[in-house]
Order: C-alpha cells, then structure tokens, then sequence
C-alpha cells in the first residue's frame, strides 16, 4: 500500500535524531554514547506492534513510520528520540523520490537491561541529560554530566 501524501501541516510532532559517538573508556572498553544533532517536525505512525512469548519471556516490538523533511545526513545508524521514547532507524526510503520528505521505518527500542539493550543516556540540544532506567521509566536531568 503506497504511503500517504505528505503535507507539512501534519508534522505536527518534534522528534530529535542523534547520531552515536564512540570513544574508549579508562581501560580501552568501547562506549557509546548518543549526541543530539536535529530537532525537527515530524509525522508519528504506528505500523505495527505484537508481543510474543519466547523463552519465559515476554518479548514486544513495534514498527513506527516517521516523516520529516528530507535530510541527506540522515543514516541507518541514527536513532530517533520522541516523547522520551527510542528509535532504532532501520529504513529510510524517499516515497516520491523528489528529496521533500523522507518516511523513516523505525523500531522501538525497550529498555531492558537483562536482554542487553542499550540504556545510554542520551544528550539532549537543550544540554539536559535525558536517562532510561532499568524499569523503562524515563528522567529528565538540568545539565549534562
């Protein structure tokens, strides 16, 4: 099924895309972090979402489509923060291939420590510190440490 026509006026959200920055920690261990490098408006879609049972435990996962304006330095490697919730970018078709707009197809990231997700503090543009914590709530710190 093609996709809708985009118009601006439904990009009606803000999203942040952040871009990973690797470095070493004190023992030569690779950390990563994420830096905010756009805000932008944005059209939020859920696709699809299910929940299975594997191995005595409950696995989800959901499928978003997000629109933005098109940017050529937007990657499969990104990820996307809205309301406080992760993206993973996994697509990024260009739908009338006129470079206005690019529909990202998104995975939502889980915090879950125990299944090795990641839970790396994310740098907001604002220099605020935004955190997820082991049971997937989120907080909001003034500065970054």
């Amino acid at each position: 099924m093609p996709a809708k026509a985009v118009s601006l006026g439904d990009m009606r959200e803000r999203v942040q895309i952040l871009a990973p920055i690797d470095g070493r920690d004190v023992i030569g261990g690779l950390v990563r972090s994420w830096n905010t490098i756009a805000t932008v408006w944005a059209r939020v879609e859920e696709m699809s979402a299910s929940e299975q049972y594997h191995r005595e435990q409950v696995q989800t996962s959901a499928q978003f489509a997000v629109t933005i304006r098109f940017r050529a330095d937007v990657t499969t490697n990104q990820r996307i923060v809205w309301r406080g919730r992760r993206f993973e970018i996994s697509g990024r078709p260009n739908p009338d291939e006129r470079r206005r707009f690019i529909r990202l197809t998104c995975k939502e990231l889980f915090t879950d420590a125990a299944a090795g997700i990641d839970a790396t503090p994310y740098l907001l543009d604002d220099d605020s510190v935004l955190l997820f914590d082991d049971d997937g709530t989120t907080s909001l710190t003034d500065e970054a440490a």
